[in-house]
């Protein structure tokens, strides 16, 4: 299965991680592409019609996870979102 999948984090070893996480988890069953975006922001500036998945860091500079998910519903909204923050006890957040 191919997947077009955006990464939305402020902190670059955030986006590495999560990357690194996601290619493990689909053990080469999935063909991946990845987007890697610094915030909401520039997110919202590209095309996101296209993406399978969408992760978002909920604490970003400028326009924050939350926000970037009212206005990415407004364009996409049956795309899942899943929220996270670089914290390994607390959990993802899908919306």
């Amino acid at each position: 299965m191919k997947l077009k999948i955006a990464l939305v984090d402020d902190v670059e070893s955030d986006l590495l991680l999560l990357e690194t996480d996601l290619m493990c988890a689909a053990k080469g069953r999935h063909q991946i592409t990845f987007l890697k975006y610094k915030s909401g922001d520039l997110l919202l500036s590209d095309d996101i019609t296209n993406f399978d998945i969408i992760f978002l860091d909920i604490c970003m500079d400028g326009l924050n996870g939350i926000d970037t998910a009212i206005q990415i519903r407004k364009k996409m909204p049956a795309t899942p979102i899943i929220f996270g923050i670089p914290f390994p006890f607390i959990p993802l957040i899908i919306f």
